[in-house]
């Protein structure tokens, strides 16, 4: 089970970072970029902390 949500966890960044190329082509888009990165990567961060 804690392999498997911090593989889903891992996916969802390569994803979301994928989205942030695309969104950096626009102004708003480099606006949510920054924050969308530090959200999205911080779930994996504290899952990973939590487990020690």
């Amino acid at each position: 089970m804690q392999n498997e949500l911090s593989e889903r966890l891992l996916n969802f960044v390569a994803d979301v970072i994928k989205l942030v190329i695309q969104l950096n082509k626009t102004a708003m888009g480099r606006y949510v970029s920054g924050q969308l990165m530090r959200a999205s990567t911080s779930a994996g961060a504290n899952y990973e902390e939590a487990c020690g």
